[in-house]
């Protein structure tokens, strides 16, 4: 990440002596769909704080340096732990119901049945799908429920899912006997890799503030759920009203490529890829965008690397990914569909002429 910054943004030489508020700051107004991973980025670095603290340093609003002890509070850390488990039993509450809706049966059904009340129970008293406790013995339901054979096929596929029952991609890397017996042991620890795979809505907007170097940065995350992309407006003009001298300003526009196939919840004649390019259109007519930088951060490489791979082993697969891809597919590559790296370049390439006005535009596939 360091390094993209500084390609993009070289900070100034340091001073020897530099008040507060002359503090040259290169800052994000970061912004995307919900679940496209904008938070984990924030996630990372701080995680990258507590690692590697000679490099990266976290700060309070007031640019004091944040102890290493205090990057991640312990009432933060109680709150990851209750959020993790959250995520777990909502997946495999997820892969029950889809698991039975494919018409397949399993013999665990008295830990599904456990599992299914505690989340519609959590969902009849308001409590919603973050904010269950779940107690360290639902643990041993859900290892049972996830070594049923039917259930296991159900997660083998886990993105022929129907949308509904969709499972997150941070969550994936819970599911397993390793994972779940050490995250229901309510003396584990958790990991800073259990940090960044958790997952949690943003609400509202969020200040962060690091150094990388000599170079400070400021990201302002905004939630991406549609009740909050509807504050956009406010939220930028807000942002741009802050500026100052010495500040670099940029839109770092976060999506997911894993998102190149996967129907839009709102519009499902769209894809949910379709959508972000939508957002983004909305961003670069607002006025006060003109006079910023814009990055866009292709997500989740991973994760569409592993789906490509996949869907290149059939015909039908192949077929998808001409559908979904094909525009932006070279020929030789659109005739033959067996190259995970022209995928990959062709779900980067932009379908319109994004640049606003004169802002400064540079495209960006890795942080």
């Amino acid at each position: 990440m360091g390094n993209l910054l500084r390609c993009c943004c070289p900070p100034e030489p340091p001073e020897n002596v530099q008040n507060k508020k002359e503090r040259k700051i290169v800052r994000f107004f970061m912004v995307g769909t919900g679940a496209a991973g904008k938070t984990t980025v924030v996630r990372q670095l701080k995680c990258l704080c507590k690692e590697r603290p000679r490099s990266y340093k976290a700060y309070d609003e007031d640019w004091e340096q944040i102890p290493i002890e205090n990057i991640f509070t312990e009432q933060e850390m109680t709150q990851f732990r209750k959020v993790i488990r959250n995520n777990i039993i909502n997946a495999v509450y997820n892969l029950i119901h889809q698991t039975t809706q494919w018409g397949h049966t399993h013999n665990a059904e008295e830990s599904a049945q456990r599992i299914i009340q505690t989340v519609d129970r959590a969902d009849v008293e308001g409590k919603g799908s973050f904010n269950m406790n779940i107690p360290s013995t639902m643990g041993a339901d859900i290892l049972a429920v996830l070594k049923e054979p039917s259930i296991a096929d159900t997660l083998r596929v886990h993105d022929k899912m129907a949308r509904k029952w969709h499972i997150e991609d941070g969550t994936l890397h819970f599911l397993c006997e390793e994972q779940i017996t050490r995250l229901f042991d309510d003396e584990a620890e958790l990991t800073t890799t259990d940090i960044v795979h958790s997952r949690y809505p943003t609400t509202d907007i969020q200040d962060f503030r690091f150094s990388i170097g000599k170079m400070n940065i400021q990201i302002h995350d905004m939630g991406g759920q549609p009740t909050e992309l509807v504050k956009l407006p406010e939220f930028f003009n807000h942002w741009v009203t802050q500026d100052r001298e010495g500040y670099k300003n940029f839109v770092l526009f976060v999506t997911s490529m894993a998102d190149f196939n996967v129907p839009d919840e709102d519009e499902p004649s769209r894809t949910a890829l379709e959508r972000s390019v939508k957002i983004l259109e909305r961003i670069l007519n607002e006025d006060a965008v003109q006079q910023c930088g814009l990055l866009i951060f292709f997500n989740k490489q991973d994760r569409f690397n592993e789906i490509a791979t996949i869907l290149q082993t059939t015909e039908e697969g192949r077929d998808e990914i001409k559908k979904f891809l094909g525009d932006t597919m070279k020929k030789g590559t659109r005739e033959t569909s067996n190259s995970c790296s022209s995928a990959y370049k062709a779900v980067q390439m932009p379908r319109r002429n994004w640049t606003p006005g004169n802002a400064r535009s540079e495209l960006y596939t890795t942080l």
